[in-house]
This record gives structure tokens, sequence and C-alpha cells, in this order.
């Protein structure tokens, strides 16, 4: 039996993504809704422009209402993306033939495609670090409530998987819920740093925005709800390897837990 589509990600596989992935983590990658939000980061863009009165505010309200993916030609954009390998130009080409001539004159305006990309791919951030944070904190609470119910159930110590002196179970729970919160607190850390907006220009000068760039930095900012970042940040990657090696760490003390709950199990050691 032949697959009538490829599907080579095992995050997309109708049997065994539910191993690796969930339905609202993959809503959130999803590449319409990228697309999506990325038309809604350059909408935010335009309301900004025109707030400060850099483009006409009837392009912008234009604009926002030619921003429907729906209205799209998504084959277009498919054949457009492998002819030119430029992931951001063809959606806005078919948003300008969406929009009347005035107004397609201001899509994209002074931007450059990281500023977009950045500002979106970090809104994808925020979406993923509230399920990520929503869902440890019921890990944490579980663990908390099993550590204080076990606190006086004696249980065999081990070193090196052999007996040894005894301990509580309570107490191994508690090591897990020690763990887990220094993650919950690295959470709560890392996102002021992660959660920041990009608009700086081709070479993060600005230089392509006229007029107040410092306001128009604040107010796209707080239409996306990031925070405003010192500078730009287009070769600075750290951000994305910061938030990635947290989810490593997560990922790391779930499965040691796992694991020994796993090795604990067994029927020798009960």
């Amino acid at each position: 039996m032949s697959c009538a589509k490829a599907v080579s990600h095992i995050t997309c596989s109708p049997f065994y993504r539910g191993g690796y992935t969930t339905d609202e983590i993959s809503a959130v990658f999803c590449p319409y809704r990228r697309m999506t939000r990325w038309l809604a980061v350059e909408v935010a863009l335009a309301e900004s422009q025109a707030g400060l009165g850099m483009i006409p505010a009837d392009a912008a309200e234009a604009l926002a209402a030619s921003a429907d993916l729906s209205r799209f030609n998504l084959e277009a954009i498919s054949r457009g993306i492998e002819e030119t390998n430029h992931s951001l130009i063809p959606l806005l080409d078919q948003w300008h033939r969406l929009s009347d001539e005035e107004a397609a004159g201001y899509i994209h305006f002074g931007a450059t495609t990281q500023d977009i990309q950045d500002s979106a791919q970090v809104l994808e951030l925020k979406d993923t670090l509230a399920i990520i944070v929503r869902d440890l904190d019921l890990v944490i609470r579980e663990v908390a409530r099993l550590a204080f119910a076990g606190r006086d159930t004696l249980v065999v110590g081990r070193t090196h998987g052999q007996p040894a002196l005894p301990t509580t179970l309570g107490l191994k729970f508690a090591v897990w819920l020690d763990e887990l919160l220094r993650h919950r607190q690295r959470l709560s850390e890392t996102a002021p740093r992660v959660l920041v907006c990009q608009l700086f220009g081709g070479v993060g000068t600005m230089s392509a925005f006229t007029g107040e760039r410092e306001e128009l930095l604040r107010d796209f900012a707080a239409r996306l709800d990031l925070k405003v970042p010192d500078t730009c940040w287009h070769s600075s990657r750290d951000r994305m390897a910061e938030v990635t090696s947290l989810f490593a760490l997560i990922g790391g003390s779930l499965g040691k837990i796992a694991n020994e709950i796993c090795q604990l199990s067994r029927d020798e050691i009960g």
C-alpha cells in the first residue's frame, strides 16, 4: 500500500505522532497558521506606521482587510517558494495582488524578512511557553501531592542499583519536585529575554523607516504584546538557543523520572 502523500517527519505520522507531539503544539507550528501569523505581524507594522503618520491610515485599514489567508492562492505561494527559495516574498506577492494599488505600495514598508519572521517565531514560542508552563505546573502540583503523601512511606534506598539504607518515598518525590521547580523558575526567567520583537530593517539601523523610529518599535511591540529589545538581533540567535536548551533540560528531567518509575516498577523491586 503506497502513501498518497509522503510523510517523512514522525510528528506528522498518523500512527506515532502522539509520542512526540500533541494536537495543541502541532497547531502552533501549522504552516498555514505560520503564514497567518506573518500577515498579522505585517498588519501590526502597517497599523503602527499609520498611527505615527508614516503611511496613510486608509492604506493600513485596506491592508488589514485584505490580509486573509483564505483568499490567497496557496498553490501559487507554494510554487513561488519553490522557484525563488524565499519563504516570505511569494506570500507578499499574493497579498499585493489582493490589495488595491495604493495600499499595496505600503506592504512590508521599510521592513526586512527577518523582522517579520523573527517576530512571528517569537509569537510561536510565546504560545509554546504558555502550554509548557501550564502542563509543567500540573506535574509540579501532582509531584508535590505525592511527596507529601509519601513523607512517611519507607522504601529501600539504593546505591549503584543495590539495596542500601532505607529512605522515604516522599523524599524521592521531593527530589523530583525540586528539579521541576528549578525548571519552572528558568521558564519565568527566560521569557523576558526571549519574548521580544524584531524591527530593525535590513542592516539593523531602522534607517528604512522615517520619523519616530523608537516610538514605532515600541508601538509595534505593544501591538504584538512583546517586549522591546535593546538592539537588533538578526544575527544573534542566543535567544533561540536558550529556549531550545531549556526545553531539552525539561525533557531530560521528565525522561529521567519516567525511567526511574519504570525501573522501580519491576516485579523484583515493586
